[in-house]
C-alpha cells in the first residue's frame, strides 16, 4: 500500500496563548513535497488523518511551539480519497496542493510568522 509523509508542527494560536497542531506539507515516496496552504493547516480539518495511530504519537511527541515531526502514514482507502485524486494528484478539500522544490520549501517555512 502507498505511503505519504506528513510534516506536523505546533504553532501559536490566534489568541497568542494557545498552541495549534498544524500539517504543513505532504511528501511522496519519490521525494516530491507538496505545500499545504495556511488556511488548511489546522489538523482539526484533517478528520481522517487525526484518527490514525501515527497522529496520536505525533500529538504526544510535540510539546513546545515550533517543534516538528515528520512521519510516514500508510494510505487507507479513506485517506487516499482525502489526499490523492483518481489521477494521483495530491489534494486537500477542493484544491490541488502545490508541488514545491526543497529550496522553495525551506525559504517559505523559515520566514518569520
Amino acid at each position: 500500500m502507498a505511503k505519504l509523509q506528513f510534516k506536523f508542527t505546533i504553532r501559536s494560536g490566534q489568541d497568542g496563548k494557545s498552541n495549534v497542531y498544524a500539517l504543513t506539507s505532504i511528501s511522496t515516496q519519490d521525494h516530491k513535497t507538496h505545500d499545504n496552504p495556511e488556511d488548511s493547516q489546522t489538523v482539526g480539518l484533517h478528520k481522517e488523518l487525526i484518527k490514525t495511530p501515527a497522529f496520536a504519537k505525533v500529538k504526544n511527541s510535540l510539546k513546545k511551539g515550533h517543534q516538528v515531526r515528520t512521519v510516514w502514514i500508510t494510505m487507507t482507502p479513506e485517506l487516499l480519497k482525502v489526499y490523492v485524486d483518481e489521477d494521483g494528484n495530491k489534494q486537500f478539500g477542493d484544491q490541488f496542493l502545490e508541488e514545491i522544490q526543497d529550496t522553495e520549501y525551506s525559504k517559505q517555512k523559515n520566514k518569520v510568522l
